[in-house]
């Protein structure tokens, strides 16, 4: 069972269905990410389905798919951002051209 707090972590399930239980523990949100094989108790698995905890405190998620319960690369939005703000910059340059030497 892998506990993410404030980090990512990615939980492989070799055999059943991904779990992602979030939930409030003294204020503070947790995600914890494991198997239905590593689990003590019986519950139905539902594919893709969310499931609210009695008392409010928090929910699970199931899914079917390998690694689905993991969370987007910290790579991938970096790259976003590198390009969105390349494409400004060029942007802002060729404004400041266009004004300093009109054609």
């Amino acid at each position: 069972m892998d506990v993410t707090q404030g980090s990512v972590s990615t939980k492989v399930c070799d055999r059943g269905i991904c779990l992602k239980w979030t939930k409030y523990r003294e204020g503070v949100l947790q995600m914890i990410r494991t198997c239905s094989a590593d689990l003590d108790f019986h519950l139905t698995m539902i594919d893709g389905v969310c499931r609210t905890e009695r008392n409010g405190n928090g929910y699970l998620c199931m899914c079917g798919k390998h690694l689905c319960n993991s969370v987007p690369g910290q790579h991938k939005c970096i790259r976003q951002r590198t390009f969105l703000l390349t494409a400004l910059f060029i942007t802002y340059y060729l404004q400041i051209f266009q004004t300093f030497w009109p054609t």
